[in-house]
C-alpha cells in the first residue's frame, strides 16, 4: 500500500476503508501469507515479536 493516497468524503468512508484494510490484513495472516502481509507495511516500520520463553521440565517435576 505504499504510495497509495486515499480521499475520504465522510468519517463513514474512512471507517469503511479502515475496516476493509483490517479484514484484508487478517485474511492474509489467517492464510499465513506473511510476505504479502509484510508488503503492506511501510519500509520504515520495525515489527518485533518477542520469542516465548520455554522451560524444560524434568520428568516427575510439575510444569509451570
Amino acid at each position: 500500500m505504499t504510495g497509495t493516497v486515499a480521499v475520504f468524503n465522510t468519517a463513514s468512508d474512512l471507517q469503511q476503508q479502515v475496516e476493509q484494510f483490517l479484514y484484508h490484513e487478517a485474511a492474509l495472516l489467517d492464510a499465513w501469507r506473511l510476505d504479502d502481509w509484510l508488503a503492506l507495511m511501510h519500509p520504515d516500520v520495525e515489527y518485533r515479536v518477542p520469542a516465548p520463553v520455554r522451560t524444560i521440565s524434568t520428568p516427575g517435576t510439575p510444569s509451570r
